[in-house]
Order: structure tokens, then sequence, then C-alpha cells
């Protein structure tokens, strides 16, 4: 009894938690409103904090919370949030995403990503 409470109270608190980081970044960001861009017109221009959306790949991890992200026209640094990743799914190159977050630039020059929305998408 206790045990198929607990994975009730789990599930309720997964589809809560996924609910209100969609809602958020919606809200926050915006999501249907902002442009989608390609890794390649951020690497060549100097847009700074700007809200963009990216559809591609993850391609490896780097760090805590840092990923490579490529959309074929160039590769990214962005840094994604731990609970932003659906459990227990675990996400692969080969998987479709859908990014959305500020742009930042970072002490080398290099403009990086910090994601605010994240979606696997499904076809």
């Amino acid at each position: 009894m206790r045990r198929s409470v607990y994975l009730s109270f789990s599930t309720f608190f997964t589809i809560c938690l996924l609910i209100t980081t969609v809602l958020f970044a919606q809200t926050i960001l915006g999501v249907e409103n902002i442009t989608e861009v390609s890794v390649n017109d951020i690497n060549r221009n100097e847009m700074d904090t700007n809200p963009v959306l990216l559809r591609g790949h993850l391609t490896e991890k780097i760090g805590d919370q840092k990923y490579t992200f490529t959309d074929g026209t160039g590769k990214i640094i962005v840094y994604i949030k731990d609970e932003y990743f659906p459990p227990p799914r675990k996400i692969t190159n080969e998987d479709d995403v859908e990014i959305a977050g500020e742009i930042f630039w970072n002490y080398k020059d290099s403009p990086e990503i910090d994601v605010k929305y994240f979606k696997i998408i499904v076809e």
C-alpha cells in the first residue's frame, strides 16, 4: 500500500514540476514569441542576453550542467539545470531537443546559452 502511494505521489510531483517548468519558461521567456535561430547566427552576431530558441542535439556532457549543443550549423556550450531533464529518461545525442535561453559571452569571448526551457522533441 505504501509503495503505490509513494509512486502516485512521485508521479504527481514529476508532472507538476514539468508543467511548472514549461509555464515558467513560456511566461518568463515567451517561448512562443522567440524567433528560432541557428548556432551559426549566434556565433556571427554579438547578441548579448537575448532570448533565443534552438533545435538540435546535445552531443556531450562536458561539465556539471554544461553540454555541447549542435544544430548542424555549428556548436555552442549550453548550461542546463538537472531538473530540466525528465526523469528517468536518459538523453542521447540522437534525441532532438528544443532549448530556449539567454545568450551570454564568457571570458574567452565565445557565446554560451543559459537554458531556461528544455524539451525533448518526440516525433
